[in-house]
C-alpha cells in the first residue's frame, strides 16, 4: 500500500506548489498503512430524487488480525451488520442470497498462511450495508486502493474548507467506475491537515433501466468520517464472535 501512496505522489506535474492531490493522498494512505490501532465512526447519506438513505459505521482495528465493523440503517429489510475478528477466528453475517446459517465463522489460519484485515473485509464485503470509500482508504486493501485511484481523474486542491471545526484541505475530481470507462460523474476528497480523511462525496448520474421509464437520476453519496490513529481501542469488542 505505501508503495501505491508514493506512486501517486508524483500524479500531479513538476514544479507545482504544495499541496498537490497526488502529495495529500499520499500522506493519507502512508499515515493509515503505518498505524497499529485506529477506530472510527463513518456517517454515509445517499440522496437521489428527494429520498436519502442513512448507514452509520463504526469500526476499530488492531494490526495485525483484531477488527469490528457494525453498521445500522433504519432503512431497507437488514437493519445491521456486524464483521469481528478476535485474532484467531473471525464472523461475519451471511450475505443476501446465500445459503447456511445466520452467521459464517472462519479460521485467520487458512492454508499455511494468516488473513489480513483487508482479507476479512473482502470476506465480507457482501454482507456489509456499505463498503465505503471510507472504509476502503482506513483499512487500506492494495486491490480496494488500486480501484479507487482508477477512478479518479482530473485532480486538483480547490482549497480548504471547515469540516466540524476541522480544516481540510479539499481535493476535486471527475469519477468514473472504472479506468477504462467514461466520465459519469465528480468527487471531492476533504484531508485534514493532520493527514485524516474527514469527508468523501459522489455525485454521479445513475441510469434507470428502460422498463422503469428509462433516462438518468442524479445520485448523491457522501461520507463523513471521524478517524482516530494510534488511539487506545478497547480489546473487548473484538470477542464477541457468534
Amino acid at each position: 500500500m505505501i508503495a501505491l501512496a508514493l506512486c501517486l505522489a508524483s500524479l500531479t506535474a513538476a514544479g507545482q506548489e504544495a499541496p498537490t492531490p497526488g502529495s495529500l493522498i499520499s500522506n493519507l494512505m502512508t499515515r493509515y498503512a503505518s498505524a497499529s490501532t485506529m477506530s472510527g465512526h463513518v456517517e454515509f447519506s445517499q440522496s437521489a430524487q428527494n429520498v436519502t438513505v442513512h448507514i452509520t459505521t463504526d469500526f476499530a482495528y488492531i494490526r495485525p488480525n483484531r477488527i469490528f465493523i457494525h453498521q445500522t440503517t433504519a432503512t431497507g429489510d437488514r437493519p445491521s451488520a456486524l464483521l469481528v475478528s478476535d485474532g484467531q477466528r473471525f464472523a461475519y453475517d451471511r450475505p443476501p442470497s446465500s445459503l447456511g446459517p445466520p452467521r459464517f465463522v472462519e479460521r485467520v489460519s487458512q492454508n499455511g498462511r494468516s488473513l489480513s484485515l483487508g482479507d476479512f473485509y473482502s470476506a465480507a464485503h457482501l454482507s456489509l450495508l456499505d463498503r465505503s470509500p471510507a472504509l476502503d482508504i482506513a483499512i487500506g486493501a492494495n486491490l480496494d486502493l488500486r480501484k479507487l485511484r482508477e477512478q479518479w481523474s482530473e485532480m486538483q486542491v480547490s482549497g480548504t474548507v471547515q469540516e466540524e471545526g476541522v480544516s481540510a484541505f479539499r481535493i476535486i475530481g471527475n469519477w468514473r467506475d472504472r479506468a477504462d470507462h467514461p466520465v459519469l460523474g465528480t468527487f471531492s476528497m476533504d484531508i485534514s491537515q493532520a493527514g485524516d480523511l474527514v469527508r468523501y462525496e459522489q455525485r454521479q448520474k445513475v441510469g434507470i433501466p428502460r422498463e422503469a421509464g428509462g433516462g438518468t437520476v442524479d445520485v448523491t453519496s457522501i461520507w463523513t468520517s471521524t478517524i482516530k490513529v494510534e488511539a487506545p481501542v478497547d480489546s473487548s469488542i473484538f470477542t464477541d464472535i457468534r
